[in-house]
């Protein structure tokens, strides 16, 4: 069978890897799409002749799967009649228009359709499909078609309806299509569910032997699609400013910035490896990669907006570093290019950006103006059915008894990859249960759902970048409310040489930034760029202080640091390697040779200097290629292929280039026993190597954070807390790091506390609104807008001025988190309050008055007997009474005025007329007063005036 084809319907998710993997494996793929013309007009298939066709095809693919989510019909015949050139047309088969008309007798507006469509696409453009899977009705039907096909004067074919390979894959199909319709409904174990599978030609020729020329046509159509997407060819976008090539506009960037870093007169390594490297990449095409990324990441930094100083292999470019997009020296920490970009792979360099996670929105959408919305796009990843899911839900689906199903989902073993094949191999009661009648149909399901995909979802950091508008070139999905996606996951664009520009948000990036800010807000300054070679940071780590710190605040990192004692950067680039589950089995070795309790034996003199860093052993990807670079005399690139050899335990690869390694090494004056041992260690610990590049970035971040720990430990951990709400583990943790630390973090306050924490005047950490459970940051935001320079009196006062943003379970939170204590009441009073202050017309009192003595409940009491608040007036203790009139509202901001010049310890009780009574009301934390003769003064003056009607202190 020399070709196949792929028609998913209403969409191509798949048609790349598909395509992909038939040309591997010799088979040439055909592309196409059953797309849904609608209510009562079936569908048919579209398959693409060349690069025209699969352009119209991917663009009804994208109207048809975007309606799809939208629940409309797949495609209009308009839009087939724009984009049918390139194309060959199939009626649909039982699916299709054509017979859903000759079923219902409507052999006219059959004939007229049929020759709609020839006109459309011509005679070698347009067939009536033929099927034969068994079902009732269907050898009428394909009698009836054929009648069809002869009065229209159109050609048929042969098609086989594929839904599995093998037939005995009918259950796991059916279990499947019961999944994704997410009904309680069994799928229909009909004919079909059996004869749906992969046949073989003989099978096909059997069953349409009175039909010759479908099964010639088959073959016609299958000769007449010749696509070649042209795998292996970089789409690139062209990012030339000024109309110059880009090579050339690269070279000057990076020279200028290669000025900025190391002075106008470059050292000559500096110009060596610049040189180099801007040779390779112009060679390689990939100017415009690197100027696009500059430019973003380079437009980021200039707007304040935290990046990463490196993530991955990109830290050992010397261009990426001269043009901003890493801040690595690769010079500094030996760092080699070829490790990032190897001229001898033609494989797309890969540049992640890390951003801070608050503020990658405006990166994305930076990049999407700067290159053009159309050019842009969102990347699809599919969420795939794991062991333990695809048990349960092929137990749902197959009506399997609930509790059979869980206890035989619970003998999978939870271990990251795991599969249902592994698992019964490892697990005894999984192999037993096989035998189960039940259970066995359950499991051979189970292991065809299994990595089945799910749902679609959006990359988690990528956006795809393209030469020209996408929808032109890649099927897309738009969301309901959503990104537009690509259809293609990721693998599949970078295989089709697509760019893939990673952003990924990262917290720590953003408490970076806000400790800075704290920083900044206290008068503090920190060095730019900072002496990594602090003696207090070290100590620190040693200490084992490291809650907060990037990457090394798990309990297994938290041990490793305080066993190593880092003394310098170096020793925490080595850390966060040794962390990793790779060379975890070096630790103790490595730790033993550091403490002298070792000694570190070289094989031969020339491997000192590469591994003297690491004590000797091989730590890094990187001390690999060196070794092989400057023992046997390896070029960068067949170096980097020996580490990617290595890691993929290649062990033809490994033959071969043990032979080159000896015998380099020979040519070097090794001797032959000497490099066999070698390379032996190269093939027992390179497979563990770590990319040192990317260990050297992520140590800066590492180090930064720890000096802003040991340095400005309020300021670092009132960012972590902020950083850590709605997470009570690590708000937690934290809080226990201010603790050993003697930061002091005071409780939440409705009239000094930010919508984050806040460092106080005292180095004192201020708890957020934002971080109390039920407030959230955009109710913290109102509060402290609503607040501006004015502090609430009351818990009336809040509810009137922030308004119907304020809900009851958030009223209810700020008063149990004691954010309301200030206003001198009882917590169980204020929440009792809190509904009828909510409920009722806020900011007023019965008596008129303004809400800045508005009480959560007002008692009526004989006049001069004072109120019972004992639980807030500290017992029987002393308070300042005041009388007020019953038209009191013009005098009360004087009253404020008065009451805020003099604040002190003792509290204030306002007495308000109330048919012949008085009622008592305590006014607010904020307005206790120091009793004094200026007070009094005042006071009198408000008397005289008819603000008050009298004053006095009670004993």
């Amino acid at each position: 069978m020399p070709a196949v084809a792929l028609t998913d319907r209403n969409g191509m998710f798949g048609a790349a890897r598909f395509y992909r993997e038939a040309v591997e494996a010799g088979v040439r793929p055909i592309l196409g799409c059953q797309l849904s013309l609608g209510p009562g007009r079936g569908s048919v298939v579209a398959l693409a002749r060349d690069m025209e066709g699969y352009r119209h095809l991917c663009r009804l693919a994208t109207v048809a799967a975007t309606a799809s989510v939208r629940q409309g019909p797949g495609v209009s015949r308009d839009d087939l009649w724009r984009f049918g050139d390139g194309l060959i047309v199939l009626s649909g088969g039982r699916e299709g228009e054509l017979a859903g008309l000759v079923a219902q007798g409507r052999e006219e507006e059959a004939w007229e359709t049929a020759r709609a469509f020839r006109e459309r696409f011509g005679p070698d453009g347009f067939y009536i499909e033929l099927e034969d899977l068994g079902l009732p009705g269907q050898r009428d039907l394909n009698r009836k078609l054929i009648e069809l096909a002869r009065r229209a004067d159109v050609g048929l074919v042969a098609t086989n309806d594929v839904r599995f390979i093998h037939p005995g894959q009918a259950a796991a199909y059916a279990a499947l299509r019961r999944l994704a319709s997410q009904t309680d409904r069994t799928f229909p174990a009909g004919p079909e569910s059996r004869e749906a599978y992969f046949k073989s030609g003989a099978e096909m020729a059997a069953l349409f032997e009175d039909v010759p020329e479908a099964l010639s046509n088959t073959a016609r159509i299958a000769e007449m699609c010749q696509l070649d997407l042209g795998l292996g060819i970089w789409r690139l976008p062209s990012f030339s400013p000024g109309g110059q090539r880009s090579d050339v506009a690269l070279a000057r960037a990076a020279r200028e910035g290669a000025r900025r870093r190391f002075g106008d007169a470059l050292p000559d390594p500096v110009e060596r490896r610049l040189e180099h490297e801007i040779s390779i990449i112009g060679r390689m095409g990939m100017a415009d990669y690197f100027l696009l990324l500059a430019d973003v990441v380079g437009w980021a930094k200039d707007r304040g907006i935290p990046v990463g100083p490196g993530r991955g292999s990109a830290a050992g470019s010397l261009v990426a570093y001269c043009l901003r997009i890493t801040e690595v020296d690769p010079l500094a920490h030996g760092l080699l290019f070829e490790r990032f970009l190897n001229p001898t792979r033609r494989e797309m360099p890969d540049i992640d950006i890390d951003v801070c996670d608050d503020r990658r929105s405006e990166v994305l959408e930076y990049v999407r103006q700067r290159l053009g919305p159309e050019r842009v796009s969102h990347i699809a990843a599919f969420a795939t059915f794991a062991a333990r899911a695809a048990v349960r839900e092929t137990g749902r689906a197959m009506g399997v008894p609930a509790e059979r199903v869980d206890r035989l989902a619970r003998l999978i073993p939870k271990e990251p990859g795991m599969t249902l094949a592994a698992s019964i191999d490892a697990v005894p009661e999984l192999g037993k249960a096989r035998r189960d009648p039940q259970l066995g149909r359950l499991l051979a399901a189970a292991l065809l759902v299994e990595g089945a995909p799910r749902h679609v979802s959006v990359h988690a950091a990528g956006v795809v970048v393209g030469p020209g508008p996408l929808e032109l070139e890649l099927p897309l999905i738009q969301g309901a409310g959503g990104p537009q996606l690509t259809q293609y996951p990721m693998e599949d664009l970078e295989a089709l040489g697509y760019v893939k520009v990673d952003f990924l948000g990262l917290r720590t990036l953003t408490v970076i930034r806000r400790a800075k800010d704290l920083i900044a807000h206290r008068g503090g300054t920190v060095p730019e760029p900072l002496p990594l070679d602090d003696p207090a940071v070290y100590r620190m780590l040693s200490s084992g202080g490291t809650e907060g710190v990037f990457q090394l605040e798990t309990r297994a990192f938290r041990r490793l640091t305080e066993r190593m004692r880092p003394a310098r950067f170096a020793d925490l680039v080595a850390l966060l390697a040794l962390g990793r589950p790779g060379p975890g089995h070096r630790i103790e070795t490595f730790l033993r040779r550091r403490r002298g309790q070792e000694k570190v034996v070289y094989l031969h003199p020339l491997l000192e200097p590469i591994l003297r860093e690491t004590e000797g052993i091989i730590l890094y990807q990187e001390q690999v290629m060196r070794i092989a670079m400057d023992m046997a005399g390896f070029s960068p690139e067949q170096a980097d292929n020996l580490r990617k050899g290595m890691a993929k335990k290649q062990p033809e690869l490994l033959a071969a280039e043990r032979n080159r390694f000896v015998s380099g090494a020979a040519a070097r004056g090794v001797s032959r026993e000497v490099a066999e041992q070698v390379f032996a260690e190269l093939v027992r610990f390179g497979g563990y190597g770590f990319n040192k590049s990317h260990s050297v970035a992520y140590a800066l971040i590492s180090y930064e954070t720890a000096y802003l720990r040991a340095h400005y430990p309020a300021e670092f951990l009132a960012a972590q807390l902020s950083s850590a709400k709605g997470d009570p583990d690590r708000i937690r943790r934290y809080e226990a790091a201010c603790r050993r630390m003697g930061v002091r973090v005071l409780p939440p306050d409705i009239n000094e506390s930010d919508v984050e924490f806040t460092v106080t005047g005292d180095g004192e950490i201020r708890f957020g609104l934002a971080a109390i459970r039920h407030v959230g940051r955009p109710l913290a935001e109102a509060i402290v807008a609503a607040r501006g320079a004015v502090p609430y009196e009351s818990l009336a006062d809040l509810c009137r001025r922030v308004g119907g943003r304020l809900s009851r379970p958030a009223l209810l939170a700020l008063v149990s988190a004691g954010a309301c204590d200030c206003f001198g009441e009882s917590r169980e009073r204020m929440a009792a309050a809190a509904g009828a202050l909510l409920d009722g017309p806020s900011g007023s009192t019965p008596f008129g008055q303004t809400a800045m003595f508005a009480s959560a409940e007002a008692e009526h009491r004989p006049v001069g007997e004072p109120p019972a608040d004992s639980d807030m007036l500290d017992g029987e203790g002393p308070a300042v009474v005041i009388d007020l009139p019953a038209d009191a509202g013009p005098a009360v901001q004087r009253l404020r005025r008065v009451l805020g010049r003099n604040r002190g310890p003792v509290p204030v009780i306002v007495r308000l007329p109330a048919g012949g009574a008085k009622v008592s009301v305590l006014a607010g934390r904020n307005w206790w007063v120091r009793p004094a003769p200026e007070l009094w003064e005042a006071l009198s003056g408000l008397a005289r005036d008819g603000g008050i009607t009298g004053f006095t202190r009670l004993p």
